[in-house]
């Protein structure tokens, strides 16, 4: 792939491929109508391996700040008709930020996209705060429409709002394929 530049700030620009630069301007400090000029430099990333994602110091209108670089990608590069408000890892390694391997989705795509490629270790019975299994809630979703919502919510002992998420497909999602 090619790697393609695009302004993002009036002094920084983002790559295709995932890097950051500052641009070349002149820079006068106090003094009008002379100046130096600074050239554009590939920018150090915020690496630490406790970090699932690789980020930026940029310096701002209003000072330092730090900027996720798969977000400053997907926001320079990628359409977002719908409007999507997160930027997904296709293949799932939150440090590799080429164009190629981000796309829009909702919150609940992403989590099921974590879950599909196993990066999501508590989700369904592994949560450590469920107190459902798999087979009753598969139940639970049969009986949709047949019980209320409180006749299941007291058989299996939870909250209205555990079996109206399950209903509505705001949790156990993956169970759905």
């Amino acid at each position: 792939m090619i790697e393609e530049w695009r302004e993002f700030h009036r002094f920084y620009e983002v790559s295709s491929l995932g890097r950051v630069r500052s641009k070349d301007r002149l820079y006068t400090g106090n003094v009008p109508n002379k100046g130096t000029l600074r050239k554009g430099k590939i920018l150090k990333i915020n690496s630490r391996k406790s970090q699932r994602y690789e980020s930026i110091n940029l310096y701002l209108e209003g000072g330092k700040k730090t900027k996720s670089i798969h977000r400053l990608v997907a926001l320079a590069f990628l359409p977002n008709p719908e409007n999507k408000a997160h930027v997904n890892h296709i293949d799932g390694d939150g440090r590799n930020n080429k164009l190629e391997n981000l796309e829009w989705n909702t919150p609940s795509e992403n989590n099921l996209h974590a879950y599909r490629l196993g990066l999501n270790k508590s989700v369904g019975e592994k949560h450590p705060k469920t107190s459902l299994y798999s087979d009753e809630v598969k139940a639970i979703k049969l009986l949709h429409g047949v019980k209320s919502l409180a006749e299941l919510s007291e058989f299996f002992n939870v909250s209205k709002s555990t079996i109206s998420g399950i209903h509505l497909g705001k949790t156990w999602q993956y169970l759905d394929e």
